[in-house]
This record gives structure tokens, C-alpha cells and sequence, in this order.
């Protein structure tokens, strides 16, 4: 084929599909429906104006392609070999970016696994201690209780 945007593909419903990337991304340029038959086989003659497409019965049909589909236009191969570079740019950046982000879950998920592995029940129990000491009120006990016994309503 002379167009280096235009591909082919053939499906098990009989239909082929003439794909014109320089034109459009998100669907067939163009649709046939070459047989009742599976298609199993295609091959498209070095001018790009002639396909001929295998079935699973045996036949063959030759299809004649318009000049729209087998006569490349001006810059068209610069600017499809423009697009596969950026689609390739793309695509390794995306795999780049969910490497990365796979690696940060991971690192976060070992950081929370040695945050709960490193603290000892003896340690939490001092660190609970010491908090209580810090936060008692003027001479008061962790319940709240002064040195004489009675508990301090916050001066009220």
C-alpha cells in the first residue's frame, strides 16, 4: 500500500474495515461487507488500489480501492510518522507514570507497616504516660483528682 495511514482489518462477520488515520482516529473511514464468510486472509497489491480478501469457504474477493484510499497526500507520511511518535511519547510516559505510582503505594505501604511494626505495646503504654503527665492540670492526677483527694471543677 502507498498510504502509510490507511490500514486494514478483517473480521469474522465478513465485514472489512479501511482504517484513514490521516483523516480519522476514532472509527473506519469505510466499512464493506465483502461476504457472508469469515474473513481469513488479505492482501493489498504494492499500489494500494487493489485487495483481494480470503474467506473461510475458499473464495477470494478482489476489491478496487478509490484514489482517496491508495494515493497518498502532500506531508501525509510526515505527518502520520509525526503521530506514531507522539502516540509512542505518550505511551511511555503513561507506563512511566503508573511505574511511579506503583512504587509511591508501595513505599507508602511499607512506611505504614513499620509505623505499626516498631511500636511495642510497652512503648505505647509509656508514651500514654507521658502524655498524661504533660496534660494533668495544676498538681492534678490523670483523673483529675488534687493533691487532697478532690477533684477541681475549673474554678467555677
Amino acid at each position: 500500500p502507498t498510504r502509510p495511514g490507511v490500514f486494514y482489518t478483517i473480521k469474522m462477520d465478513g465485514t472489512m474495515d479501511v482504517w484513514d488515520l490521516y483523516y480519522k482516529h476514532n472509527e473506519p473511514t469505510l466499512t464493506v461487507q465483502v461476504s457472508d464468510s469469515s474473513l481469513t486472509t488479505f492482501a493489498a497489491h504494492e499500489s494500494g488500489g487493489i485487495v483481494a480478501v480470503g474467506t473461510a469457504d475458499g473464495s477470494v474477493n478482489i476489491l478496487q480501492m478509490s484514489a482517496g484510499l491508495s494515493e497518498m497526500a502532500l506531508n501525509e507520511k510526515a505527518a502520520i510518522n509525526n503521530m506514531f511518535d507522539r502516540e509512542t511519547a505518550r505511551e511511555k510516559n503513561l507506563e512511566k507514570a503508573i511505574k511511579e505510582a506503583k512504587v509511591k503505594a508501595r513505599k507508602e505501604a511499607a512506611r505504614k507497616d513499620e509505623l505499626i511494626d516498631n511500636v511495642t505495646p510497652e512503648q505505647l503504654q509509656a508514651i500514654e504516660e507521658d502524655f498524661m503527665k504533660q496534660t494533668a492540670l495544676d498538681g492534678a492526677d490523670a483523673n483529675g483528682a488534687t493533691e487532697n483527694g478532690h477533684a477541681e471543677n475549673g474554678g467555677a
